[in-house]
Order: structure tokens, then C-alpha cells, then sequence
């Protein structure tokens, strides 16, 4: 186990906010994680787990502990007449994996291509793209908590993954680190083409298999989302709201060319509150149109905007126009951006958006 103390994590994160932790722990196995329980005064300080960096925000320096997940790894564990299991380290990179899964021979998360960050951030979120969700083929999850100082499953089940949530956002989680996540690929391949423009795309590449939607998936995330690596960004910023029949039905009166999807009714039961009317039907509202038609897309304030070709991103210019090189944009101020876009859509539609990353 390697441990830092009050070291620059900025260049950690695809957002490249300024932030500085009182620890960083680097983690390449359990041992490190049991090494780390047994250690003061590390293990009694607010802890967090750090992946790719590609989906937290730092509103201002950690005065506490970073895990940084190293745990790498990719093993098959089950096999049967209808499946493949793979079993696999939370710190591989999840672009890699599907990457490592075509060549393998197995589909089904060829819909997630280019989604940035770590195979164990990806329940946290349940990652999702193109009418595919990581709970389509979740199977299990290795957890280590460090408060019992044990590993134990979770079933994919008892995730309970919903829209971009799951049980590892509750607080009954804030002692777990996830060390391994397994996946299940069905051998009889099911095209998922509900998303028109992936179906299109498809279609002109002329090239129906697990590749080509892997293609044309990575054409359609390339010709919309920046590079973080050139313009600093965390994907989208904002979930896509869901709302019942009656709040479309009101929307469409007054935007009539509203965009919209209808939503898996399971699906979105589970990501609905316990306290929410769960009877009716339930649709997406496409965040990044709202977004846009509220006039911001491509709006900036400084160092802090919305993406020219995409509202629902929004991205940290510091660095990348010579002139404002010096003046770095902070925490606290992209996320006071952010609130201003979410105040510009909640007056004009009464719908509120809610930050898709976690902040810190």
C-alpha cells in the first residue's frame, strides 16, 4: 500500500478541477485494503474511491482520504450452453473491457463502448447508453467493507440498479469499496437498436454484428462528447429527467416537438422514490434538449460552459485558450454553472434536472 500526503489529485479526474487530499492510497489488492483498516489515522477520516475520475466533481480540496482503485484483473468463472461469466478487477478501465469482450467473442455491452472510467464505478452508476443499462448483464458484485474488514456478494439483484443509481449510493454503503464485478454474456446476441441514430448508423456502415454496433456507437460518442484529455469534461452532466404521463402530457401542450422516450416500466419503477405514485406510464425527457432550447448550448461564462455540440456537457476550458491559462476555474464555480442551467430549464419547462456526477 502507497499512501501520499497533500498531493494534487486534479490531474486524477477528466474534469481537471483544482483539488488537493490530505491521503491518496493507491489499491492493487484486498491486502491493501485490509492494510488500510489497520492503519490510523487513515481509516477513521472521510474516505472516497477514486476510478477513472470521469464522473465526480470536486467542489473543493479532500480533507480526508482517496482510495485509488488499482485492482485489475479479468477472469472467466462460469460457463454453460447459454452464458459466459467473466469475473473481473474494478480498476480495468471499462472502454478496455468491451473492447476485450468482442475479441473474446462475447456481446452485449457493445452499446456502452467509450463510456470513461472503471469497470467498478460502473453499478455505482449503472452505467447506461443506446437502450442498453449495466444491470442487463450484471450478475454479481465483490464488495470489502471496511468497517467488518470482510469481502461479501452482492447479487446483481441486490444492487438494486436503477436510473444512474443503485444501493451504492445510499448511506448503508459508505464503509463498502467494490473489488471485482461480474458479468454475465449471453451467447445468442441480441441486437439493441431502440435509439434511431444508432440504428441509422448501423445501417450505413453496413455491418450487422456486435462490431459494428461497437462502431457505430464509438462514431455517434466521437462526433458529440470532447475528448477530456484536449476539453476537460465528465460526459453528461445532467440525468435525463423521467416524468409521468400527466407532466408530458402538460409539456406537450406547450412544446408539442418535445423530446421524449418511453421508458421500461420496470426500469423506471426503480428508479422512482418509494414516495412517488408509481401507476401510469413513465418517459425520459432528453436533458440535453431541454438544455438547448433554453438557449445555452454553447453558452460560457469564462473558463465554464456548455458543449457547442452537445448541452448536455458541460466543460472546464482552463488551459485551453493561452489568454485565460491563469485563470482556472474552481469547484465551486462550475458548480454554481451548472446551477444556473438547472434554474434556466426548471422556468421555462417546471422540470428540474439533477447532476449526474457525484460531488465532493
Amino acid at each position: 500500500m502507497i499512501v501520499c500526503e497533500n498531493v494534487a489529485i486534479t490531474h486524477l479526474t477528466t474534469l481537471r478541477l483544482p483539488a488537493i487530499a490530505n491521503h491518496l492510497v493507491s489499491i492493487n489488492d484486498i491486502d491493501d485494503l485490509e492494510q488500510f483498516v489497520e492503519r490510523e489515522p487513515y481509516c477513521t477520516r472521510p474516505m472516497m474511491v477514486l476510478g477513472g475520475g470521469s464522473n465526480l466533481v470536486f467542489s473543493d480540496d479532500w480533507q480526508g482520504v482517496v482510495l485509488r482503485m488499482g485492482i485489475t484483473g479479468i477472469e472467466k468463472t462460469k460457463e454453460d450452453d447459454d452464458s459466459v461469466w467473466w469475473r473481473i478487477g474494478a480498476g480495468e478501465n471499462w472502454h478496455q473491457l468491451v473492447i476485450t469482450a468482442l475479441r473474446s467473442g462475447l456481446s452485449g455491452i457493445e452499446n456502452l463502448a467509450l463510456i470513461p472510467g472503471t469497470v467498478g464505478a460502473a453499478p455505482i452508476q449503472n452505467i447506461g447508453a443506446y437502450g442498453v443499462e449495466l444491470s442487463d448483464v450484471l450478475s454479481s458484485v465483490t464488495v470489502f467493507d471496511l468497517s467488518k474488514r470482510t469481502c461479501f456478494e452482492l447479487t446483481g439483484e441486490a444492487c438494486e440498479l436503477g436510473y444512474r443509481t443503485s444501493i451504492f449510493k445510499t448511506d448503508c454503503a459508505a464503509d463498502w469499496v467494490i473489488t471485482h464485478v461480474s458479468l454475465r454474456f449471453k451467447k445468442q446476441w441480441c441486437p439493441k437498436l431502440s435509439y434511431g441514430v444508432l440504428a441509422s448508423t448501423v445501417e450505413q456502415g453496413g455491418d450487422m454484428s456486435p462490431s459494428g454496433v461497437f462502431n457505430a456507437v464509438c462514431k455517434i460518442r466521437r462526433s458529440k462528447l470532447p475528448d477530456p484529455e484536449s476539453l476537460p469534461n465528465v460526459g453528461s452532466f445532467f440525468k435525463n429527467p423521467i416524468v409521468n404521463e400527466q407532466c408530458l402530457h402538460g409539456l406537450l401542450q406547450s412544446f408539442p416537438d418535445i423530446v421524449y422516450y418511453e421508458l421500461d416500466q420496470e426500469r423506471a419503477h426503480r428508479s422512482m422514490s418509494e414516495s412517488n405514485n408509481h401507476n401510469g406510464l413513465y418517459f425520459k425527457l432528453a436533458a440535453g434538449w431541454l438544455i438547448e432550447r433554453c438557449g445555452l448550448k454553447g453558452f460560457r461564462e469564462g473558463n465554464v460552459g456548455v458543449f457547442d455540440q452537445q448541452a448536455l456537457v458541460l466543460v472546464n476550458y482552463t488551459g485551453t485558450d493561452k489568454e485565460d491559462c491563469q485563470d482556472a476555474i474552481t469547484g465551486k464555480r462550475f458548480l454554481a454553472f451548472a446551477e444556473q442551467v438547472i434554474q434556466n430549464v426548471r422556468d421555462k419547462f417546471g422540470v428540474v434536472l439533477e447532476i449526474e456526477p457525484r460531488i465532493y
